[in-house]
């Protein structure tokens, strides 16, 4: 398996699908873009050890990101690419225990629960019964 720090874009798409799920507020969301940045961090240096210098950028984080985190919202954003991000992202940090831990496991959860959002908007999933007899 191999492991990369994922994009800064592919990461504010897992934050916008994880923003419904935790504070609104944008030193909240600063908080755990930090962390989820750092669980990434983490599972690349769980893979590649004492070369995560050459591969993560150490110094990378806080200075490579400068969001305006107030006005970042989940309105509009096609859920399909939020859902391929975060998937991008589970995949990048699956090395190791981090898989078991609590942020992992929220972020997963959080992209089952978009990709019911997206069945139950189709017809197919309105159409057919709720309760087969």
């Amino acid at each position: 398996m191999s492991a990369f720090m994922v994009s800064d874009k592919t990461l504010r798409k897992v934050l916008l699908g994880m923003t419904p799920a935790f504070d609104e507020r944008a030193d909240a969301k600063e908080i755990l873009f930090t962390k989820l940045w750092r669980m990434n961090y983490d599972a690349v240096n769980e893979l590649y050890g004492s070369v995560r210098e050459e591969k993560v950028e150490a110094g990378a984080w806080p200075s490579r990101f400068r969001y305006d985190f107030q006005h970042m919202r989940c309105d509009g954003v096609d859920k399909v690419a939020v859902v391929k991000a975060m998937n991008c992202y589970l995949y990048q940090c699956s090395e190791g225990d981090i898989g078991e831990t609590p942020l992992f496991l929220a972020v997963k959860a959080r992209m089952n629960d978009i990709l019911l959002e997206i069945v139950a908007e189709t017809p197919a999933y309105r159409n057919a019964p709720w309760n087969d007899e």
